[in-house]
């Protein structure tokens, strides 16, 4: 029976695409933390933050400043991470009030609650004999009580027969008089019961014979806060998130594991700079597969703005709920729309922009006790939540949106007119200003929004909808770059560098050149002039990561070209590096910078750079060739050409040349290590390299050369006859005592037949020229030779003539 429920919860986010994930294959554990009391939440946090809202204080309080916590009741009696949950409270039974009889699993939605528990059904079947799982997943009782469910509908499945008999329920029953029986049940959020309190309904349902089983229920955070008084005999534990990146990357790693460079090209984009607030989004479990999936399906592409990447992650949440909370596409929207009014109303207030009210909610959503009211149907899609009670009035629940990134977005579609977040006209404070009509002022309040830094995401977004009229954009832009404050451009540097974090959700806009070239005019320019206003020329370069990284590049790229070469800044080279991949018009400037530079701090960068955002660029890569063989330029710190070929140079034939060639006319034993771990990183055929070592190990003039060879055959010319006998005839004809122990560990590495290893190693303890070799041979025989009566007679017959001489 537990076989058809050990399938992933988020397998209808894919079954369209025809992917389905087996539970082993994707699951990353989770740490838990055990709770003692409902939390008092009485200050707002930062949006950037927003998980903070589902975490235990105590996590919360590494992340904000004292005066930002959050009040709270939140006691945390124990962390548990990997598997001493299993180990302590299941398998021990240490849990403080039931000895681990009676536990639940709280959680926001997405958190992981029932994968926990298949993990724990799957725990049981691995660690115990004779002990049995019944899985219930509670929307399936509809109306029926569980003791009903058990023994009409649960055995009668279990059994595959038409009619139950009484032998057979009273059989059911025995098992779990026994204390044989694990009774686990999912989802005590989705029971259909006539009572609000449904921790009540529960709680009256585990009784009798059926409560005699060890209970293990998932329930959301908001149902088990507002009535789990009925349940306080429980031990409750609640999911923490997923680490960043660790964590992330593991999962992504397991959701692409037949498409790893997909994967990884995931876990790039991630690390763009500007990508912060996605970080924080996706250690919900939930969310992260939704990220996975809009990936997946656009086929290594995250969508180009903001925007529209929530706008996927909405509508795969809708789908992804619609067997068990259907929705129509016109309810969705009258819930969108009621969301967005709400979303705008909430960041609107002076303070608790982030944390909302009874009575904010149920002016826009409705009563969450009436039945297919809009914030009953938001409560059961999960994008509101209860995540608390009001310090101010106990008596009233406290909500949050699934993450507050996703209120930021619903606000920013109920924004219909730009002039609710800036209404200014220039001319009131430049009367030289001729009349502009770009800069246009809608008649009434001035309105200045953009100053105020919750609205900032908010902006982002608004540029990013695909639904806003281009004009609309062109002009709330323009509005914001020809800003005139009156006050000798203090507001002018505030709306510049808000357009310029604008223009990388607005692309298309005609004014990002503009912008760019003037954000690193105040990056760099001002680097040489006698006056430097250092806070705003920090903020300038910060902002190019930020910015529109094309129009960035361009400016940069005309930046760099405008300059000495001997006076080109650093920190612009390095930029190159981190916002030009792929960039034509940025490796051309890299590479005229290797090719031109006198200054060796700025060749290094420039080949850093180069090697940062040039994979599979013929020209970066002859260039870097090219320095191989001039390694004059950079004699004392070779490896920077090495390290950045590997990163652009995958199975391409010219890198593979010159590293070949290389390998042939080196005489560095460390270049030759470079070499050969470089073309091994490339992808060269391994037969090509070994033919290569071998041919070296049997010419090089120079013994640390040849020990190199040997070595790096011993890695990779697994099966290698060749190898074998190069190694063979290498270890009968060394001079020196460190070559042949390598080329006997090289040996032992790659060929199967310790015999011949053996008889070679006695014949050198007779024969060896000299005592070195002797020695060593008689060593390596102590290592791999314990059962040969031949190897010890050979050892002993030495240490007698050492004795004699």
């Amino acid at each position: 029976m537990f076989a058809k429920q050990k399938r992933l919860t988020t397998n209808p986010l894919t079954f369209k695409e025809g992917i389905r994930f087996d539970f082993d294959e994707i699951y990353v554990p989770l740490g838990l933390v055990e709770r003692k009391q409902q939390e008092k939440l009485s200050e707002d946090i930062a949006p950037e933050q927003g998980s903070c809202l589902y975490e235990p204080e105590d996590k919360r309080e590494q992340k904000q400043p004292q005066e930002e916590r959050l009040e709270s009741e939140y006691k945390i009696a124990n962390t548990y991470q990997n598997n001493e949950f299993f180990e302590q409270v299941l398998k021990q039974a240490k849990s403080p009030q039931s000895q681990g009889r009676k536990l639940a699993i709280i959680g926001e939605p997405g958190a992981g609650k029932t994968t926990l528990l298949q993990k724990i059904a799957d725990w049981v079947f691995k660690t115990t004999e004779r002990e049995l799982v019944v899985w219930i997943s509670l929307a399936d009782l509809k109306k029926k009580k569980l003791e009903d469910y058990l023994l009409k509908d649960w055995l009668k499945s279990a059994l595959k027969v038409v009619h139950v008999t009484p032998d057979q329920e009273n059989s059911l029953a025995e098992q779990f008089h026994s204390n044989r029986v694990w009774l686990l049940l999912d989802g005590v959020d989705e029971i259909a019961a006539e009572s609000v309190n449904i921790l009540a309904t529960i709680a009256n349902q585990i009784d009798g014979w059926v409560g005699e089983a060890r209970v293990v229920l998932t329930c959301r955070l908001n149902v088990w806060d507002t009535s789990k008084n009925a349940l306080a005999d429980f031990d409750v534990y609640r999911n923490l998130e997923f680490s960043y990146p660790e964590q992330v990357k593991e999962f992504i790693n397991h959701w692409f594991a037949k498409e790893p460079n997909r994967g990884k090209r995931l876990q790039t984009e991630l690390e763009r700079a500007g990508r912060e607030r996605i970080h924080n989004t996706i250690k919900n479990p939930l969310r992260l597969a939704l990220l996975c999936r809009t990936w997946q399906r656009r086929e290594g592409n995250l969508p180009s703005t903001k925007a529209a990447l929530y706008k996927q992650f909405t509508e795969a949440l809708y789908d992804w709920k619609q067997d068990i909370f259907p929705t129509k596409s016109a309810k969705r929207q009258e819930l969108n729309n009621a969301l967005s009014r709400l979303a705008l109303q909430a960041i609107s207030q002076e303070t608790s922009r982030f944390r909302m009210l009874d009575r904010l909610v149920y002016e826009e959503l409705g009563e969450a006790d009436e039945e297919d009211s809009l914030l009953w149907l938001a409560l059961k899609l999960g994008w509101l939540n209860r995540v608390g009670i009001a310090e101010e009035n106990p008596d009233e629940n406290v909500y949050a949106f699934f993450h507050p990134t996703f209120q930021e977005y619903f606000a920013s579609l109920a924004i219909k007119d730009w002039h609710y977040l800036l209404n200014h006209d220039n001319r009131l404070h430049n009367p030289l200003l001729n009349p502009n009509p770009s800069l246009e002022f809608n008649e009434g309040q001035p309105n200045y929004r953009i100053f105020e830094p919750q609205w900032k995401e908010v902006i982002l977004l608004w540029f990013g909808r695909e639904d806003v009229d281009l004009k609309n954009k062109e002009k709330f832009l323009t509005a914001l770059f020809g800003f005139q404050d009156g006050c000798q451009g203090f507001y002018s540097y505030r709306t510049l560098f808000l357009s310029a974090v604008c223009i990388a959700e607005f692309e298309k806009s005609s004014l990002a050149v503009d912008i760019a070239e003037q954000l690193v005019k105040l990056s760099y320019f001002w680097a040489e002039s006698k006056f430097s206003y250092q806070p705003i020329r920090e903020k300038a370069s910060e902002l190019l990561e930020e910015s529109n990284h094309g129009a960035v590049v361009s400016a940069i790229v005309n930046f760099i070209q405008r300059t000495e070469s001997e006076n080109v800044p650093i920190d612009a080279v390095k930029k190159l590096g981190k916002i030009g991949h792929g960039n034509e018009r940025a490796i051309q400037a890299l590479v005229k910078l290797i090719q031109t530079s006198p200054s060796r701090d700025t060749l290094e960068q420039a080949i850093n750079s180069l090697g940062e955002i040039a994979c599979g660029n013929e020209v970066a890569i002859k260039v870097l060739v090219n320095l191989l063989e001039t390694p004059w330029r950079l004699s004392w710190n070779f490896d920077i050409e090495i390290e950045n070929l590997i990163k652009i140079s995958s199975n391409n034939e010219i890198a593979i040349e010159a590293l070949i060639n290389l390998i042939q006319t080196t005489q560095s034993y460390w270049t030759l290590g470079q070499a050969v771990e470089s073309l091994r990183k490339i992808g060269c055929d391994n037969q090509t390299l070994i033919t290569t070592l071998i041919n070296l190990t049997n010419s090089a003039q120079n013994e640390d050369i040849c020990r190199q060879a040997a070595e790096s055959l011993g890695e990779i010319a697994q099966g290698s006859e060749e190898a074998v006998q190069t190694l063979f005839n290498l270890i009968q004809t060394t001079q020196s005592s460190l070559t042949l122990q390598q080329a006997v560990e090289s040996l032992r590495k790659i060929s199967c037949d310790d015999q011949t290893l053996i008889t070679t190693l006695i014949n050198l303890t007779n024969s060896a020229p000299n005592e070195y070799i002797r020695r060593q041979a008689a060593e390596s025989l102590g290592e791999i030779a314990q059962d040969s009566e031949e190897a010890k007679v050979a050892v002993l017959n030495l240490f007698q003539e050492t004795q004699n001489r």
